[in-house]
């Protein structure tokens, strides 16, 4: 599934993304569908908002591809590749997500999932995070307990920016809203990050006292030592590059096994 973003610049949809009416560009939308399934199908260059957005439980969403959806360098025309709203049990797995311009995949809440076997590469444009857990502002529940980001050895999600990426993985919405409220629970397991652009792995906004976000023997790697790019609101100047950072106050946290912190950047309100 794709759509002619070419000759849809050129039209009232782009007029409506570049307001921030972002439903206008989508390419596919599943709205309050139970138990549906998208399977071994493409969608591609979405003018903007999302190449699929979902919402509704136990999606299975399996290899599929999301490739060059929407346009970082222009306001307005970004795009995720998989955008899951809510979806209670849902699978995510062996997908494809490639040169998309705002988040490649990112989920709004959704207890008891799995999100394993996916590769997110950038390697034409840049991406405000390859792979998000939040809460949208608090327009979804941001509850992810039970859910499993990753799995056993062999069965993670590779995230690899070639320093295109902002962050490779964030958990928590605090870089784009500081007054988004926690994320709740979640294990984010055997994943691993290369080359962000900025920060390879960030926890600022995630868990509660109640039900903590768990990492574990997650790896990421090469995320340049100076500063490459700043954030997106220019007001916002990135303090340094960091493989992992976790901004402590606005984290809960119950183990952080394999992967120690190396920052305590606060980036806040950044998108």
């Amino acid at each position: 599934m794709c759509c002619n973003r070419a000759e849809r610049a050129a039209t009232e949809a782009a007029i409506r993304c570049a307001l921030s009416q972002s439903r206008f560009g989508f390419n596919v939308t599943f709205a309050s569908c139970t138990n549906c399934a998208f399977t071994n199908s493409v969608s591609r260059k979405a003018l903007c908002g999302s190449a699929l957005e979902w919402t509704g439980p136990d999606a299975r969403i399996v290899a599929n591809v999301f490739r060059g959806n929407g346009e970082n360098a222009v306001d307005g025309l970004w795009s995720d590749g998989l955008t899951l709203l809510e979806s209670n049990a849902a699978l995510v797995a062996y997908n494809h997500f490639a040169n998309n311009s705002d988040v490649s995949f990112v989920s709004g809440g959704g207890p008891n999932s799995r999100y394993s076997n996916n590769t997110i590469e950038q390697s034409g444009q840049r991406v405000f995070a390859g792979l998000m857990l939040a809460r949208f502002s608090n327009t979804t529940s941001g509850d992810f307990r039970g859910t499993l980001v990753g799995g056993a050895v062999g069965e993670r999600n590779n995230i690899s920016c070639a320093h295109l990426c902002h962050i490779g993985i964030q958990l928590g919405g605090h870089p784009w809203d500081e007054a988004e409220a926690q994320t709740i629970g979640g294990t984010i397991q055997n994943n691993s990050v290369t080359d962000a652009g900025i920060l390879g792995i960030n926890l600022d906004g995630a868990g509660t006292d109640a039900d903590p976000v768990t990492l574990d023997n997650n790896e990421a790697t090469g995320t340049p030592p100076t500063k490459p790019f700043q954030f997106h609101n220019p007001a916002c100047t990135a303090p340094g590059t960091s493989n992992f950072n976790l901004f402590a106050d606005h984290v809960r946290a119950v183990r952080l096994g394999g992967l120690p912190p190396e920052t305590g950047f606060r980036v806040h309100n950044c998108f």
